[in-house]
Formats: C-alpha cells, structure tokens, sequence
C-alpha cells in the first residue's frame, strides 16, 4: 500500500510541475510607507511586445499576507486576451502590472518594466538556437 500511495504521489508531482507554463511573480502593497496585511487586490497583467501592442493580458484577484505580499503565476491567471503558450519568448517583452485595491474601480499602479530572464528560460525550452 504505501509503494501504491508513494507512486501515485510521485505521478501527481510531476503532473503538477510539467503543468506550470508561468512563472511565480510576487508583489509588495505598501501605501505611504505602511503594508496593506490581509487585504484583496486586483491585479491586471499585460505582457507587450517591443511596439507596446499587448500580446497576452490576465487577471489575478488576490489577498496580500500579513506582510503585503501577494503571489501569483503570471500565465495562470484568468486571461483577458492572447495566448500565454503561443508567445514567441525570442522576441522583446515588457510586462505592465496595475494594481486596484477597490475592487477594480480605480487602478492606483500602473508600471512597465522589461522582462529579461524569464523569456530567455522560456525560449530555450523551445529548442531555440544558441549562436556565439
């Protein structure tokens, strides 16, 4: 029984590893230099190409910890438009993030930034080319 028990862990383990396309991204809610703990956020996540045009978009609804921090897999999220496997990871990304904190009538962040590592990890999981 516990060979069985172990097996069936083991499947359901790799299962779940070969499942996450994403990758893990975390956020840190501060306003005015004071955490927001235990507070339920909406988080809008866009990831654009070199032209600024959104390629993929998500929605995350989440709760901050008691530290107000808030988790998630950008790529698990409910999607608003695109394909998050269908992105061409060789190319220039940005990702733009928007946070609301009440209930989705106002977003107060609004920040993009370049994505650098991820793309290049997720490219070569495709088999891209090494040249150099």
């Amino acid at each position: 029984m516990k060979k069985i028990f172990f097996l069936l862990s083991f499947v359901l383990f790799l299962w779940t590893a070969s499942a996450q396309t994403g990758f893990n991204y975390k956020i840190l809610l501060a306003d005015g230099g004071n955490t927001l703990a235990n507070h339920n956020v909406i988080v809008k996540i866009a990831i654009k190409d070199g032209y600024g045009n959104i390629v993929y978009a998500e929605t995350h609804n989440l709760t901050t910890d008691s530290n107000g921090i808030a988790s998630m897999e950008i790529g698990a999220g409910t999607v608003d438009s695109g394909n998050f496997d269908q992105i061409d990871w060789s190319s220039h990304y940005d990702l733009n993030v928007r946070i609301s904190t009440d209930g989705g009538q106002t977003y107060t962040l609004n920040e993009t930034t370049p994505l650098r590592y991820v793309p290049y990890a997720k490219y070569a999981a495709t088999g891209g080319d090494v040249h150099g």
